[in-house]
């Protein structure tokens, strides 16, 4: 009896140790389950983003010169679409500004103007990817977050207005095409909105424009306390530097200042390489040179193929007062040391030849005049800004006094109509008067008062030069 009970006992024990090898074996291999669907799981989500980051990339070679693609709207969007959602839009509303990446289209990119809080981004131009892992037969397995890859035209010339520290419009100034302030944008008067505004600080604007129904749509998509990405993204100063540098290794004697305009150098041109002028005097009667270009690598600017060699003519002031001056022959780079002054006096100012374009960097101060009218220029000639200004000039005057024409390192005043794209990350600017600027504006801190007016357009710069990525997130 004493031995069944023992074999009892040993049959029990034998058996509870094989239900418990039995719960490790299974537990193990559950583990060993889950352990292999999570590795599975982090190498479909590891391949779905490397599809949105090869896809942003392709996207992003795809874009400059002669692209085909144009920037589409967030608005079919929502807030921050789905890899469903843009696969869709990029085959309808979307399809000029998407493409499809893979055997199985599992990447898809769309270069899109953004407002503010897409996706948690700013304002601006973007390259929104999104990655898929597809399982062969029309499912997902995996979509990777969105990718947005903030990207900037080739000439950083993208909104009308870009202030730095603060932007002004008052009296009855005009914008057509979106403002980005550092600061605070402060409008008041009889300003109508503008079509876009983005600011770090407040965006203020007249009350009347809460009684207008029609002027509801655009001022709902104001956003402010915007973080600004920063004022000199191409980091011109540095640029600038090492063109000078360049520059005084084939010359370093000072620079002259000229004067072109007054009798007896009435007429003048530049040219790629040279500057000329009519000698009018009697005993003279020909043309005189008054600066030749020396050739150098190209700086890492806009509109230029880093190094390639370039013609710069360089000059201490430059003037222009009466009579004109043209510009011909094909791309003409101009570096002035000292101050620069456009369209003084009368006669028929600057004249751009059909062809050619201008690009000035400035160092001094820049004021353009009354008889400066090059409104009706294309803004794009050969792929680059028919007339870039570039200005090193830094305004340092703290306070409510900043961008008043007194206070600006750039004025464009009177009735001047100018075309230009001007970048003056430390510059203020002040368009007073009935002057205008056909382009884009970025500076410190910009003034438009009185009939002032800046007037942007796409092919500013959509039409040239290869984009720049500025985030990546």
């Amino acid at each position: 009896m004493g031995s069944q009970r023992q074999q009892g006992a040993a049959l029990v024990l034998v058996l509870a140790l094989l239900s418990g090898s039995l719960m490790l074996g299974l537990s193990g291999m559950s583990g060993s389950l889950v352990n292999e669907r999570l590795a599975g799981n982090y190498r479909a989500s590891v391949m779905a983003q490397m599809h949105a980051e090869t896809t942003a990339a392709e996207m992003f070679h795809a874009l400059g010169p002669g692209s085909s693609y144009s920037t589409g709207a967030t608005g079919a969007l929502g807030i921050c679409p789905s890899w469903a959602e843009l696969d869709e839009a990029a085959d309808d509303s979307l399809s000029g500004s998407c493409m499809h990446v893979g055997v199985n289209g599992e990447g898809v990119a769309c270069y899109l103007d953004v407002t503010a809080g897409f996706c948690g981004a700013t304002g601006g131009k973007y390259i929104l990817a999104i990655g898929s892992l597809s399982d062969g037969e029309g499912g997902i397995l995996a979509e990777s977050p969105p990718l947005m890859v903030g990207v900037t035209g080739g000439y950083h010339f993208d909104d009308a207005i870009v202030g730095c520290e603060e932007v002004r419009l008052a009296g009855g100034a005009g914008v057509t095409g979106g403002i980005v302030s550092g600061g605070d944008v402060d409008i008041d008067g009889g300003v109508y909105p503008p079509d876009s505004i983005v600011a770090a600080g407040m965006v203020k604007y007249p009350n009347w424009w809460d009684g207008d129904p029609g002027f509801a749509p655009l001022i709902e998509d104001y956003a402010s306390g915007i973080p600004f990405p920063g004022c000199d993204p191409y980091g011109l100063y540095g640029k600038v530097a090492d063109l000078r540098y360049m520059l005084l290794s084939e010359d370093s004697s000072d620079p002259e200042d000229i004067r072109v305009g007054d009798y007896p150098t009435v007429d003048s041109m530049l040219t790629p390489t040279m500057l000329t002028a009519y000698h009018q005097a009697w005993d003279v009667e020909a043309d005189v040179t008054l600066a030749t270009a020396m050739t150098i690598q190209a700086p890492d600017l806009p509109g230029f193929t880093a190094g390639e060699e370039i013609a710069v003519i360089r000059t201490g002031d430059f003037t222009s007062h009466n009579g004109s001056l043209t510009v011909s022959g094909g791309n003409v780079v101009l570096f002035v040391e000292g101050d620069l002054t456009l369209g003084a006096g009368g006669g028929d100012g600057l004249i751009i030849e059909p062809g050619s374009t201008l690009t000035v960097i400035v160092a001094g101060e820049t004021n353009f005049k009354g008889s400066l009218q090059t409104a009706s220029l294309p803004l794009v000639t050969n792929g680059r800004p028919t007339f870039a200004l570039y200005s090193t000039h830094i305004d340092n005057n703290p306070g409510n006094s900043g961008g008043s024409p007194g206070q600006s390192g750039i004025v464009v005043d009177g009735s001047a109509r100018a075309l230009a794209n001007i970048y003056a990350p430390g510059s203020n600017v002040s368009i007073v008067g009935g002057g205008g600027v056909k382009g884009t504006v970025r500076g410190k801190r910009i003034r438009v008062t009185g009939g002032g007016s800046i007037t942007s357009k796409d092919d500013s710069t959509e039409a040239a030069g290869k984009p720049k990525i500025v985030s990546w997130h």
